[in-house]
């Protein structure tokens, strides 16, 4: 079984990448997993755990009525989560499996052995606290989001942190603007045959996955397939104080660093070859 780890930060494009690619014959995306059970890590799964459960994180395609993520399956991998990923993918019946649960200390929670390959997404520290900045319900100071995403990246590319099946770094700013050419990048580098065009039109797929950005799910409903054909991100707008605060921080070191990483995928787009 291959298993492909999406990690980064929040607003960094996880949901949507993952969906790219569970859209994929053969390859099943199973989402931010870690939201399968109400307590990561330990081994209880006594009733009071689950009381609640209509208002827990449920498969985004059929609820808390999903066939595939029933609540005894789920609390059996509460009570014995051992070769988590393996049984996730046995119960969608792939050989592929995504996953975002994004952070590095999940992912390793459920894998100590890290026997995945790490498909590592980021943006542009402006654009990402322009996301954050955006979402009215985060407290979050520009400081504090700075120095969120600067460990977060500092962790992913440190020599210690060796998943079994490498990392790849994804510019998902260029991504965006560049779907087509990138995705046939990023295939080749996975070892995926797949027809780019159909995999692009990713909504036409189904596919039952916990968590991820609601935004992303709401487009759907609300607007149509067609408010989430990729298009170029938008002009980063910042205060002088903002931008100069980014420029003057690690983050802008880190994310020289992130652009050097893997040829085709990290750089922005004006580097990529065509």
């Amino acid at each position: 079984m291959k298993h492909i780890f999406i990690g980064g930060t929040s607003f960094t494009g996880s949901t949507l990448i993952g969906m790219i690619l569970g859209a994929i014959p053969g390859v099943a995306n199973v989402g931010e997993s870690n939201w399968l059970v109400p307590r990561l890590g330990e081994a209880d799964a006594s009733p009071k755990l689950w009381r609640g459960y209509e208002s827990m994180e449920h498969c985004r395609l059929c609820g808390s009525a999903c066939e595939v993520w029933t609540k005894e399956f789920r609390m059996d991998l509460q009570r014995n989560p051992v070769d988590w990923f393996e049984r996730l993918a046995a119960r969608l019946g792939t050989n592929v499996l995504v996953s975002s649960e994004k952070e590095t200390p999940l992912v390793n929670a459920l894998d100590p052995q890290k026997r995945y390959a790490a498909l590592i997404l980021f943006r542009e520290p402006g654009q990402f606290w322009s996301s954050i900045r955006k979402r009215p319900w985060r407290q979050d100071t520009i400081q504090q989001a700075t120095r969120r995403w600067t460990a977060a990246y500092s962790e992913f590319l440190e020599d210690t942190y060796r998943p079994e099946g490498g990392k790849i770094f994804m510019n998902v700013d260029a991504f965006q603007t560049q779907p087509a050419h990138r995705l046939r990048v990023l295939l080749e580098l996975l070892g995926i045959e797949a027809d780019v065009e159909s995999v692009l039109r990713y909504w036409e797929s189904q596919q039952h996955y916990v968590g991820g950005n609601f935004n992303v799910y709401r487009e759907l409903e609300n607007r149509g397939a067609a408010s989430l054909a990729l298009r170029p991100p938008e002009a980063l707008s910042l205060a002088a104080k903002e931008h100069d605060f980014i420029q003057n921080h690690e983050a802008a070191e880190i994310y020289q660093r992130l652009l050097n990483q893997t040829p085709g995928l990290s750089e922005p787009v004006a580097a990529a070859p065509i």
